[in-house]
């Protein structure tokens, strides 16, 4: 991890916020790696192709390289190299909302199939609304009119 020491120190402590850079050793070193690679790039006056980093992940990063080449912001950290950590310090904290909205979101649906699974077994089981029992069917033939 001398990538992290050679990370500016107001970008370390939004990079470690990230939910992905505490999921395990090899996603922080990931995480390290792709803002070191953005901040090179970002310096030169070029944003990183798809094929150079593989950081942050692919949705993300296609919404973020479109809205920065829109803004011509490569351009831009160049002329002004000081706005280059503000950037992606904003960028992290953006990143980092991503990221918290989507385990919100991996979290609901693993409550809803736990919920249908739930539902599920109740359904089969005898006595519960909804079932066809021995009562229900005798109630039919009284719906069919007077005779």
């Amino acid at each position: 991890l001398r990538a992290l020491k050679r990370l500016d120190v107001e970008l370390v402590e939004p990079l470690l916020a990230l939910k992905s850079s505490s999921a395990s050793l090899p996603e922080l070193r990931q995480n390290v790696q792709g803002l070191g690679k953005w901040r090179e790039s970002l310096a030169q006056g070029f944003l990183p192709g798809e094929e150079e980093v593989a950081w942050p992940d692919q949705t993300f990063r296609e919404a973020l390289l479109e809205t920065l080449k829109d803004l011509d912001m490569a351009r831009f950290t160049r002329k002004h190299p000081a706005v280059t950590n503000t950037l992606l310090k904003n960028i992290l904290e953006l990143l980092s909302e991503y990221e918290a909205q989507l385990q919100d979101a991996q979290e609901e649906m693993d409550q809803d199939a736990d919920e249908e699974q739930g539902g599920d077994s109740q359904q089969d089981q005898p006595g519960r609304p909804g079932d066809q029992g021995e009562g229900d069917q005798g109630d039919e033939s009284e719906e069919d009119g007077p005779e």
